[in-house]
């Protein structure tokens, strides 16, 4: 077994002598076989002691039960320190209003983590292998990744580290059929009601069967070679970006002259080392494609112009793009870029909003956590420009009213407010779907529509529609 682990230790040096180790135990065939690999390994690669983490997820009742027996039966033949969780998963991911999965990982990643210092571990081993690394590469390929995620799964992130990377699912299972070890099998692993095991049951054999027998081994290989793609190319943006950027105290600020004259896969990377060193150790957690596309339009756009993403604030002065902690912007307004018919949480309103090229569906839900819907609008495709957010408010707001077939006006959302009797306090928390300045739906409290955006069937020919709903 030893030989399934030692070359990819030493490839990707993923442990110091003497290092103790955390291996998260599940009980399937994976961890298992990473465990006894390790044990059997020990002298060779020279490791301290190993140690086990297991989270019992209460999610498959008895069959959750018989894992955690099995592991802490394991540990004990095995003389191997174990730490075991028993979590509320369910209530978590409602808590949170994330998947189950997602919910699953924070909560598994958190107890190895404290595991690790419990036990005075230097590293954490954990049992993904080569084919979860193709399963991984395939849904972000689907999901329209980069190049950071169609390179997969690090073998090496922070303390955690991943022996098998470069082991097959085959090789594994063989490897405990040889040697006679045991392993429990998670059933929902063999149903199709995710999207991993879809992938994992249906497209990965298929490739196999019609494209090449070891398409898994392949897209890992390729994988591997994507990072280093990414990492040079990450390198070269690092430099590229102490080159444009203008040093000040509190904030991040770049010559937008230098940096729109960078090739596109640096300039990406430049505005996301923008974003990073001003959110506060949150890095880039929830920037997306987006986010970044809206940093850009900002640049290019007047002098003045200010965007908001996630714990940031950015804002076009004169020649310089400057990036600031969104935690400064008063009344801690929000500002969420909008993608069609992808549904988006809004956590500071506990609501989901969807713009959608179909009228929304009361018996199918966007997403089962939002069932009910709220209100919907309709606006005209034809007239409603790209880049639409739902945000609070920002100076120079606006918005268009009266009536399309007899008289329109525009007014200042400060006036609006004003007129409405909304105290200062509440106009910073109320949702606005907006393009820039331009306000097309105010709602909430006031309700209002931008009636140079709104669809009115009674006088419109547009066949062209977007639904915007928010769901509760």
């Amino acid at each position: 077994m030893r030989e399934l682990i030692i070359e990819a230790v030493k490839k990707y040096r993923m442990f110091d002598a003497g290092d103790n180790v955390v291996v998260g135990l599940s009980g399937g065939a994976d961890s298992v076989l990473l465990l006894h690999a390790l044990i059997d390994a020990r002298d060779e690669i020279g490791l301290g002691e190993i140690y086990a983490a297991h989270v019992n997820h209460n999610l498959r009742g008895e069959d959750s039960k018989r894992d955690e027996l099995f592991v802490r039966e394991l540990c004990k033949s095995q003389k191997v320190g174990l730490n075991v969780l028993i979590a509320d998963v369910l209530g978590f991911s409602r808590e949170k209003k994330i998947s189950i999965e997602q919910a699953g990982r924070i909560i598994r990643y958190k107890h190895f983590e404290e595991t690790r210092v419990f036990f005075n571990a230097q590293k954490i081993a954990v049992g993904h292998n080569m084919d979860d690394n193709a399963e991984t590469v395939i849904m972000n390929l689907c999901r329209g990744a980069g190049l950071k995620g169609l390179g997969g799964i690090q073998p090496v992130k922070g303390f955690v580290t991943r022996p098998l990377i470069d082991t097959s699912r085959s090789e594994i299972e063989g490897a405990l059929s040889e040697h006679g070890i045991f392993f429990v099998t998670d059933k929902t692993n063999l149903a199709d009601d995710y999207t991993r095991n879809r992938v994992r049951n249906l497209i990965v054999p298929a490739l196999k069967e019609h494209v090449n027998p070891r398409a898994a081994a392949a897209v890992a290989r390729n994988a591997a070679w994507i990072r280093d793609d990414e990492a040079f190319l990450e390198q070269m943006a690092h430099e590229a970006f102490e080159k444009v950027m203008i040093g000040e105290d509190g904030e991040v600020s770049v010559d937008i002259e230098k940096l729109m004259a960078l090739p596109e896969p640096i300039l990406r990377r430049a505005v996301r080392a923008s974003i990073s060193l001003v959110r506060e150790g949150e890095g880039l957690m929830d920037i997306s494609a987006s986010h970044i596309a809206l940093v850009l339009d900002t640049a290019s756009g007047r002098s003045g112009r200010v965007g908001y993403i996630p714990g940031v604030v950015v804002a076009k002065e004169y020649s310089r793009l400057v990036f600031r902690s969104g935690k400064e912007r008063a009344g801690g307004g929000f500002f969420y870029p909008l993608c069609v018919n992808v549904p988006t949480y809004i956590h500071e309103t506990g609501k989901l909003i969807l713009v959608s090229t179909k009228p929304p569906d009361k018996k199918n839900p966007p997403d089962t956590k939002q069932p009910n819907l709220c209100c919907t609008k309709t606006f005209e495709y034809d007239n409603v420009v790209a880049n639409l957010v739902l945000r609070t408010r920002a100076r120079g707001d606006r918005i268009t009213l009266g009536n399309r077939m007899s008289r329109t006006f525009t007014k200042k959302l400060q006036d609006l407010f004003t007129d409405k009797k909304i105290p200062a306090p509440r106009r910073d928390r109320i949702p606005l779907l907006a393009h820039e300045s331009d306000i097309l739906w105010i709602t909430g409290e006031i309700e209002c529509v931008n009636v140079k955006y709104q669809y009115d069937e009674s006088i419109s020919t547009c066949q062209n529609l977007l639904w915007v709903s928010i769901w509760e």
